[in-house]
């Protein structure tokens, strides 16, 4: 195990350098750009509340009122653990030309993914945080 954690330390520049590449990557083009990262947390938050407390109210305990925050604390680690877990699934497949061309640690393209979405998990953390203050 320790062996693995040294061979992802002697590659952490070029995991740093993947990262930075498949975050500008993800939003190029787009009119927003990275103000994604803040914009989605917020619709997923809306929308889920308004489902959840208009369309299909269900008895919530007194004590986890606002509903609203209750669900964001939930919802953006999972939604950071779901985007990891299906997008390193993904990585190494579609990274595969890669791997098999040249001397390339497999290993790192998974690490990639998932701190390429923990970015955007730490983008989350401060609409968190605001809403805290807010209730």
């Amino acid at each position: 195990m320790f062996h693995n954690l040294a061979a992802l330390f002697r590659y952490r520049g070029l995991i740093q350098t993947l990262v930075a590449r498949d975050l500008k990557a993800r939003y190029r083009g787009s009119v927003l750009g990275f103000f994604w990262s803040f914009i989605n947390p917020l619709m997923l938050l809306v929308v889920y509340t308004f489902v959840f407390t208009v369309i299909m109210p269900t008895q919530h305990p007194e004590d986890i009122r606002p509903y609203a925050l209750f669900f964001f604390c939930g919802i953006l680690p999972w939604t950071w653990f779901s985007s990891s877990l299906s997008e390193s699934a993904n990585v190494l497949i579609s990274g595969g030309n890669l791997i098999k061309k040249v001397m390339f640690p497999a290993e790192v393209l998974p690490i990639v993914s998932v701190l390429a979405n923990m970015v955007h998990f730490f983008l989350g953390l401060p609409i968190l945080v605001a809403f805290l203050i807010y209730y």
